[in-house]
């Protein structure tokens, strides 16, 4: 009875001291099962095409599937809706929050519009977790150049204040937001396994919540991946992009004023017939008027929707799960608000003709 008890407390006093060591490595390193990025010589990488696994996270260790179609974006969402044409609405911007992470596909902001819309829609998710608006605009252009355009673009304002305001356009590693992403990676194999092999079967994801019994069925298990580490450093996505662009250079502003990138990003969709609307997404306890700045660089004739401030005026709680990002409630609030405005422009498409373009 005694060895028994003493194993008890050297198990226990292990299983604090890992939670010590490595718990708050364990909370940023658990993000996605490893292949979601892919080297890209244009973009530096981009989330691989194709892609099947998870989503995790530090509330819950195995989180949502996740599955990502041809070009690396999350499957398009069509709400309920029946009607004799879908239109079709791309989402740009808004990083990880638009993105929906820990979400999946329907319960992400677009697809929550889709479902609340009164019109049939298919939402098209362009958002990457960690890029800027312009990378987003950039790579979305980029890869979706040879696909009718859609009806309605929205774009998503998730800031943080700077002066001047203005865009980043240096999106080629080595950035700083793309090294980060890059770090965490590095440590999502070596930290967590990957869900499959008999021990994971057996012993069940939730039990990997404890450290010691992750640590001891990694050593018991070669299924697991102990050996992804030193692949992802081989296909390090920053270096072979760095590369690149040494190979590749393109000379471009490292900063572009606001109202600049505005202007162009309407101009061309008008071109194109397609509306745009821009959104501000909710940023928890800043101020009401923490956007005002931002919207003012809207060129004039075009809609916006101030979403943080709605929030803020109304007293709705942001809630989060998934490292700070949108819980389910979160998101079905924002997707609601946001049908409304989206509604009134497809009600407009529908009985008007397009506006014509201000823009040469």
């Amino acid at each position: 009875m005694r060895c028994v008890l003493a194993i008890l407390v050297g198990l226990a006093l292990a299983e604090g001291f890992l939670q010590l060591a490595v718990g708050r490595v364990r909370d940023m390193g658990l993000w996605f099962t490893p292949g979601i990025h892919a080297p890209d010589t244009r973009f530096g990488f981009v989330f691989t095409p194709g892609y099947r696994g998870l989503m995790r996270h530090r509330d819950r260790l195995f989180a949502e599937a996740l599955t990502l179609d041809e070009r690396g974006y999350r499957q398009p969402v069509a709400g309920p809706s029946e009607g004799t044409a879908r239109n079709h609405v791309v989402f740009v911007g808004g990083a990880s929050m638009m993105f929906g992470f820990g979400l999946p596909d329907a319960l992400s902001v677009p697809g929550q519009v889709a479902r609340a819309s009164r019109h049939a829609v298919v939402a098209e998710n362009r958002a990457w977790p960690g890029q800027s608006l312009h990378g987003s605009w950039v790579a979305w252009r980029a890869l979706e150049a040879d696909r009718e355009p859609p009806d309605v673009v929205v774009v998503s304002l998730f800031f943080v204040h700077q002066a001047p305001l203005q865009v980043s356009a240096d999106d080629d590693p080595p950035g700083a937001s793309r090294q980060r992403i890059a770090q965490l990676f590095r440590f999502l194999p070596d930290l967590v396994p990957t869900p499959r092999g008999p021990v994971t079967e057996w012993v069940g994801p939730p039990a990997f919540r404890w450290l010691l019994i992750h640590q001891l069925a990694r050593a018991a298990d070669p299924s697991w991946a102990g050996a992804a580490l030193e692949a992802l450093t081989a296909r390090d996505p920053v270096a072979a992009g760095g590369a690149a662009r040494q190979a590749n250079p393109v000379r471009e502003p490292e900063t572009i004023p606001l109202r600049q990138f505005f202007d162009s990003m309407a101009g061309e969709l008008q071109r194109e017939g397609t509306d745009l609307l821009f959104v501000t997404l909710p940023r928890g306890r800043a101020p009401a008027d923490y956007y005002d700045e931002f919207l003012a660089e809207v060129p004039p004739g075009f809609p916006s929707v101030d979403l943080h401030r709605g929030f803020v005026d109304d007293e709705v709680a942001v809630q989060t799960f998934a490292a700070g990002h949108y819980a389910p409630a979160t998101a079905e609030a924002l997707g609601a608000r946001l049908a409304h405005p989206l509604d009134a422009l497809l009600d407009r498409r529908a009985s008007e003709a397009p506006m014509e373009s201000t823009h040469p």
